[in-house]
């Protein structure tokens, strides 16, 4: 089992970004298990986000990222998780993982930098906050740091993520001198069978007669609400 897991996980650091799922569909590899996918749309810059107080610039080299000024900036995306082709039962049983990531870089400092996601049921509301980076107040970043989260299971009633990123300068200068970002990830995946340590394996098979509730951890006895008992959901109300 141990095996197992290390293999997933090595596995899905390995995977490259820079690239959306086309609605409807994720692919399979040659063992038939449903592989990671970009759910962020970065092809085509501001036109894919919800912008607020920052840009998407350009560099002589060709290379793009997202600038704050002085006044705090945001931008965000929002993607279905339908439309991705992750089923709500799959959500809401614990089999679907996600993990985010970006790059930051402020050479002047900043006040704010910040991405998160927000884990949204159907009507936008709020059901879990992630953070994959906070750098508060600080002094300069001069070169570009990487930051990513852990595999993540979605809260049940999940249906949609939103990926926001916030900004702020920390000097009163005009011009774009804020915190920069780039290198924007957003993956997904459904996976087989959830283990009992909290942690999803694609090939793990469930100990008979063993419980777990929804986020994978295992269980001594029946709780309320839905537990999974071998490949069942069952309902204690």
């Amino acid at each position: 089992m141990k095996r197992t897991i290390l293999s997933l996980i090595i596995a899905f650091c390995g995977t490259v970004g820079g690239l959306h799922a086309d609605a409807g569909f994720i692919p399979e590899d040659e063992d038939g298990e449903e592989e990671f996918v970009e759910l962020l749309r970065n092809d085509n810059g501001a036109e894919d986000w919800e912008v607020d107080g920052c840009s998407f610039v350009t560099d002589e080299d060709g290379s793009c990222y997202w600038a704050m000024g002085y006044n705090e900036g945001t931008f965000s995306q929002t993607t279905l998780l339908g439309e991705a082709g992750i089923d709500d039962e799959d959500i809401d049983i614990g089999k679907v993982v996600y993990q985010a990531s970006a790059m930051v870089k402020a050479i002047w400092g900043c006040r704010i930098a910040e991405v998160t996601v927000e884990e949204q049921d159907e009507n936008g509301g709020v059901l879990n906050k992630v953070t994959v980076l906070d750098l508060g107040e600080r002094a300069a970043v001069e070169e570009w740091e990487s930051y990513e989260t852990s595999l993540c299971i979605p809260t049940p009633g999940t249906r949609q993520l939103r990926y926001v990123v916030r900004g702020r300068d920390k000097r009163s200068w005009a011009g774009l001198y804020g915190p920069c970002f780039k290198d924007l990830s957003l993956k997904a995946k459904v996976v087989k069978e959830v283990t009992g340590d909290g942690m999803v394996s694609p090939l793990g098979e469930p100990e008979d007669g063993a419980i777990y509730n929804l986020a994978g951890q295992r269980l001594s006895k029946m709780q309320k609400g839905i537990n999974i008992v071998g490949d069942k959901k069952v309902l204690i109300k």
